[in-house]
């Protein structure tokens, strides 16, 4: 497949990454909250530097597509699909909260959706058992009390819980080694979860 350039600008951190067939080459994920436009395309020109490669070496891009920010979501798959579009390049598409929750166990992710509520997915090995969606804080908590089997990772702060560093970047390589590329990027669109 060639080299695999992974972004997510959905929430607090920016997250850039390179990857071959095998594994991660570079990692770059720091939290840059409303900033990841000014740094997003310079991370990318980075990582592209620090592995000597072009854009027209990437065979593939994997990129979150919300929920989130508003105009995070925007960031990432607009570079995504210029990239693609100018190089002719695939695109894999992964929900944000997917990427939070990541492909091994049972969890409950979530990510700060304002007004008292949260942008919310259930996993388990990767595979969604609850459709991503917004819901009130007091109802994520019952709910994880009734599922107390899943860890809550992402935003686990908004249930008085800690936060636990999650590594995006591999969640995200990890889960694009078994879903398809989209078929028309010219159709790909953030997925916002407004209700």
């Amino acid at each position: 497949m060639g080299y695999q350039l992974i972004l997510d600008t959905s929430n607090r951190l920016l997250c850039v990454g390179l990857a071959s067939d095998e594994k991660v080459l570079t990692k770059i994920q720091y939290e840059a909250w409303q900033r990841q436009s000014e740094y997003c395309l310079k991370e990318v020109e980075n990582v592209l530097s620090l592995n000597n490669i072009k854009a027209k070496d990437i065979s593939r891009i994997i990129v979150t597509i919300g929920p989130g920010s508003y105009t995070g979501v925007r960031i990432a798959l607009t570079i995504a699909k210029t990239l693609a579009m100018v190089n002719n390049i695939g695109i894999c598409a992964i929900s944000s909260l997917l990427a939070i929750a990541g492909n091994k166990g049972k969890k409950i992710a979530l990510m700060d959706a304002r007004s008292n509520r949260a942008y919310i997915g259930v996993y388990q090995d990767g595979e969604a058992l609850v459709d991503n969606k917004v819901m009130y804080l007091d109802d994520i908590k019952q709910y994880a009390y009734c599922n107390q089997d899943f860890e809550v990772v992402g935003d686990a702060m908004l249930l008085g819980l800690n936060n636990k560093e999650i590594d995006l970047i591999e969640n995200m390589f990890e889960i694009a080694k078994t879903q398809a590329d989209v078929n028309d990027i010219y159709t790909l669109v953030p997925n916002y979860l407004k209700d």
